[in-house]
């Protein structure tokens, strides 16, 4: 208890807006389970580490205790600076504890378990080369699934600079998809993921005519954190599944799918795609950043006169939206073309 109120008065100290503190502010900060004595003893501790001098003129009680003292804050920043220094040489160089110079003592001993286990994580594993959900790496770090996204350990991270290192992937929302009956017996299943709402919409009229066992709605980059949840979702962890990709043609669309092929093998949806290389592209969305090397893992899967095609119309800030392919085209080729 004695280590508790000292810690607690050393934060009231080091925040006090003024420079002077009286013995009654001192006394209202303790419950009223702790003797007197105790409390006598921790205020003399603080007297003989310098951080409290007593103002004389303002009387003594009859234990010793001065009714008014003077604050001494450059002493009490001065030791826990000393110890923040010291504890930064002996951890990993990617841990920053500078920001601790700007917080309260107790926030520095309360961060002393997770600095520790971060450091040993960083020295045994080194920087993560794979991404994680928060509650996986989160029990990786200090064996607690729920300690990042929960109890602080986001604000932690971010407060010593290490949560951008550490390849965390928000916790995944269930994926959104819609499930064809006549297939869910199937031993290898056909998976169809599609970027945008009304191209959701116009292939889920036609699902249960297709050989697919789910049209996915990708949101636009929504499902990429959640497709790993796709076997368990339809309880059928053990079968053959095969996820096929369609999205808009341009740069933020082949962005997705190779975000998506590099978490799990995904295969464009070639037939789809080659409907709107049958058409003329619009112009726009210059502003999109190029990926080259999606680029060209994408039109990899094309034919040389697709890919041609493809890179001058990518090359020319031309595009082709998925909603290019009308409701009736979109089924037709479902039921005519089921893999490429």
């Amino acid at each position: 208890m004695t280590n508790d109120l000292i810690i607690q008065l050393k934060y009231v100290l080091a925040n006090q807006a003024t420079k002077t503190v009286k013995l009654r502010e001192l006394e209202s900060l303790v419950d009223g389970s702790t003797e007197y004595d105790g409390f006598f003893d921790v205020v003399r501790h603080l007297e003989q580490e310098g951080l409290l001098q007593p103002i004389k003129s303002q009387g003594f009680n009859n234990f010793g205790l001065a009714y008014a003292y003077r604050i001494q804050k450059q002493s009490l920043s001065k030791h826990l600076h000393e110890q923040i220094r010291s504890k930064q040489l002996s951890v990993h160089s990617l841990i920053n504890l500078s920001c601790y110079f700007e917080q309260a003592e107790e926030v520095w001993k309360q961060d002393q378990e997770y600095i520790n286990k971060l450091h040993s994580y960083l020295m045994e594993k080194g920087i993560p080369d794979k991404e994680a959900f928060s509650p996986e790496r989160s029990y990786e770090l200090v064996g607690n699934e729920k300690w990042i996204d929960e109890s602080g350990g986001r604000a932690f991270l971010d407060r010593i600079g290490v949560y951008s290192f550490l390849r965390i992937v928000p916790a995944a929302e269930p994926l959104m998809f819609a499930v064809n009956p006549y297939e869910m017996n199937s031993r290898e299943h056909l998976h169809l993921i599609v970027e945008n709402k009304s191209t959701y919409a116009a292939l889920a009229t036609c699902l249960a005519n297709s050989p697919y066992t789910t049209l996915i709605f990708g949101s636009g980059k929504g499902f990429l954190s959640s497709i790993i949840n796709l076997e368990q979702q339809l309880n059928l962890p053990d079968h053959v599944h095969r996820l096929y990709y369609f999205g808009d043609l341009d740069r933020e669309g082949i962005t997705i799918w190779d975000k998506l092929n590099q978490r799990r093998s995904a295969s464009p949806a070639l037939a789809f795609y080659r409907a709107l290389l049958m058409k003329d592209f619009t112009y726009g969305k210059q502003y999109q950043k190029q990926n080259k090397h999606a680029e060209d893992r994408f039109v990899s899967h094309f034919l040389p006169n697709e890919q041609s095609k493809i890179r001058q119309m990518l090359d020319e800030g031309g595009y082709y939206p998925q909603e290019a392919l009308k409701t009736d085209e979109l089924c037709d080729i479902w039921r005519h073309s089921w893999k490429d």
